[in-house]
């Protein structure tokens, strides 16, 4: 029994860290720490990118409802501009329908890289029924 609490205690099972071990508990927090916060801000980065998707494509839409509708440019670009703001809206028409393009505006510098976001819309004019 000697024999088997000898060699737990001078085993690999010791809590005590031997002398090239100190500190190394420390390192791997800061190594974790670091790797956890750059990929926690890339996340919120990605999730605003999305989350800016969302709202280009809710404005795109809403213009071309008014675009259909028959409504004025001025009233169409107000209502993207309150819906995205920063955004550029580009509508082209055809003998009944109309093609609305909302591009929007551009990505801060951290995520400068992806390009910006761009939303179509096909719609039918009701004054051509």
């Amino acid at each position: 029994m000697k024999s088997l609490g000898r060699n737990f205690k001078n085993g690999w099972l010791r809590l005590r860290p031997t002398q090239n071990q100190v500190g190394a508990v420390s390192a791997e927090t800061a190594i974790g720490i670091t790797s956890l916060s750059s990929f926690l801000v890339i996340a919120i980065f990605m999730v605003s990118y999305v989350s800016n998707q969302l709202t280009v494509t809710d404005a795109t839409r809403t213009a071309a409802r008014l675009v259909a509708r028959g409504e004025s440019l001025a009233t169409v670009e107000y209502a993207v501009d309150i819906l995205a703001p920063g955004s550029n809206v580009y509508i082209s028409y055809g003998i009944d329908t109309a093609q609305v393009e909302v591009v929007g505006p551009k990505n801060p510098k951290i995520i400068w890289y992806l390009p910006r976001i761009r939303s179509t819309v096909h719609t039918y004019l009701e004054s051509g029924w």
